[in-house]
C-alpha cells in the first residue's frame, strides 16, 4: 500500500481545488438528484440561508474579507483506513 504524505495530500488538494475553481461549470446532477430535492428541497433553502447569514458573520468581524473554508471529500477509503490507527488491523495495515 503506498501512503502519501500530508504535505503532498494538502498541495494535491490546493492544486484541485485551483483548477476546479478556474474551470468550474454548471453541475448537471442525475435523476436521483432531482428525487431528493423534490423531497428535501425546502429544508435545503432554509439551511443555505443559515448558512448565508453565518457566512456574511464571519465576513464582517473579518473586514468585510471572505473567509478561507477548506473542504476536502474523501471517496473509496475502506473501514479503518483514517482515522484511528487502532482500526487499522481490520485493512492488514501496520
Amino acid at each position: 500500500m503506498k501512503y502519501i504524505s500530508l504535505k503532498n495530500m494538502f498541495t494535491a488538494c490546493a492544486l484541485a481545488a485551483t483548477v476546479t475553481a478556474v474551470s468550474a461549470k454548471e453541475i448537471i446532477h442525475d435523476a436521483q438528484f432531482g428525487i431528493l430535492e423534490r423531497q428535501h428541497g425546502e429544508k435545503w433553502a432554509a439551511q443555505d440561508k443559515e448558512i448565508e447569514k453565518k457566512l456574511a458573520e464571519i465576513r464582517e468581524k473579518n473586514g468585510g474579507k471572505r473567509p478561507n473554508i477548506v473542504y476536502i471529500l474523501v471517496d473509496d477509503l475502506s473501514y479503518g483506513q483514517m482515522g484511528s490507527r487502532k482500526m487499522n488491523h481490520v485493512m492488514g495495515v501496520d
